[in-house]
């Protein structure tokens, strides 16, 4: 077992929240097809970056939960591969129905621009959750969690575990993600301000990919042999690093999200400690809006809305407050 918690974190570390949602052509409750209701029943679809991740997943169920209470038809559909090529078909074909508000998690904010404007041009008003739109100026709203925050915090977790000096790796996303961009910012940002004794010896990316995350931190481990902590960016990315670490003390593993398998390496002490979004949160927030503008009643929609992360230790895996924050899956 590692022990990662044996520095306190600040009290700036907790902040607050739960995560999620996601989309499956085809899973649980509703179908992913969009388009009005005879009833007049207004139809909400969300388009997540892929199927088959935690954190979609509980941003989906967060947005269903919130629609089964405010009346809306909520619908999903995404793709099986974190890539503009795969999303922007799903998108023209689910704005090709006519939902009455999409709500996307684009995989690329500028690959996805096009798509985007052709649903705002068709008349279908837009909210963005996760990753930022390239221009959201036309959105109803961009709902994400701090990612410059989250970075911070995870710098800070790893600056005290190491006492304050050290060699440190970063296994990313993709550049042009700007969850990605943003987390990596806030945490140089943090360690050259509070921790300038520890050094980033490399910032590798992976994809959506845990077997790739894996490779490329087995490869840091080789070529930096003093290598004292790892930050994964997402939750592929910490799976792979978490693997690829395992029971080795001398490296410390920091990383996003809370997937049940993050979850059950963070207990088993493998992982010293996650940056846990407010997925949940995420997913009805947007269908909040979402009803707010339907009422036509934009003083409850906020164009830019920022929600804090939290982060979990070893230590506090068990924890009831810890459980609440968790990824369904």
């Amino acid at each position: 077992m590692r022990h990662s918690t044996k520095h306190k974190l600040s009290a700036a570390l907790v902040v607050v929240t739960a995560v999620g949602l996601l989309a499956g052509c085809s899973s649980g409750g509703a179908t992913a097809g969009a388009g009005g209701d005879d009833s007049g029943t207004k139809t909400v679809v969300y388009v997540p970056g892929m199927t088959g991740i935690a954190f979609y997943e509980t941003l989906r169920k967060g947005a269903e939960d919130e629609a089964k209470k405010q009346g809306i038809n909520f619908e999903y559909q995404g793709a099986a591969e974190f890539t503009p090529a795969a999303q922007t078909p799903v998108v023209d074909a689910v704005c090709g129905k006519k939902p009455d508000l999409l709500i996307i998690s684009p995989t690329d904010p500028a690959a996805l621009k096009p798509a985007i404007d052709r649903c705002i041009a068709a008349g279908i008003p837009v909210i963005t959750v996760d990753t930022n739109a390239a221009d959201g100026t036309k959105l109803v709203s961009a709902i994400t969690s701090d990612n410059e925050q989250g970075g911070e915090a995870a710098a800070e977790f790893l600056g005290e575990a190491l006492g304050g000096s050290g060699e440190v790796g970063v296994v990313g996303l993709d550049a042009a993600a700007t969850t990605d961009q943003l987390r990596q910012k806030g945490f140089l940002a943090k360690l050259t301000a509070d921790y300038p004794d520890i050094k980033v010896v490399a910032n590798e990316y992976a994809g959506f990919d845990a077997g790739q995350s894996q490779t490329v931190a087995k490869s840091l481990k080789v070529a930096h042999p003093d290598l004292a902590g790892l930050f994964g960016i997402v939750e592929p990315n910490v799976e792979g690093i978490a693997a690829a670490v395992g029971s080795d003390d001398s490296v410390q593993v920091i990383g996003y999200d809370a997937s049940p398998a993050e979850v059950d390496r963070l207990k088993k002490g493998e992982i010293d400690a996650l940056v846990v979004q407010p997925a949940a949160e995420e997913g009805s927030m947007a269908i909040q809006f979402a009803k707010a503008y339907f009422d036509g009643d934009t003083s409850k929609i906020e164009a830019s809305l920022l929600l804090k992360n939290t982060v979990v230790t070893t230590k506090d895996a068990d924890s009831a407050d810890s459980q609440a924050l968790f990824y369904v899956q």
